[in-house]
Formats: C-alpha cells, sequence, structure tokens
C-alpha cells in the first residue's frame, strides 16, 4: 500500500490499478 503514498492519485481515490499506469 505505499504507492498510495507515492502516487497522488491515490489522493483521488483512484483505485492502485490505475496508480500503477500513470
Amino acid at each position: 500500500m505505499t504507492q498510495l503514498g507515492r502516487n497522488p492519485a491515490s489522493l483521488r481515490m483512484i483505485p492502485t490499478s490505475e496508480d500503477s499506469v500513470s
């Protein structure tokens, strides 16, 4: 769940799947 802190997308409540694509 560390990626949630890395990707700003987490702030938008976007699934980790979307963050990986970014």
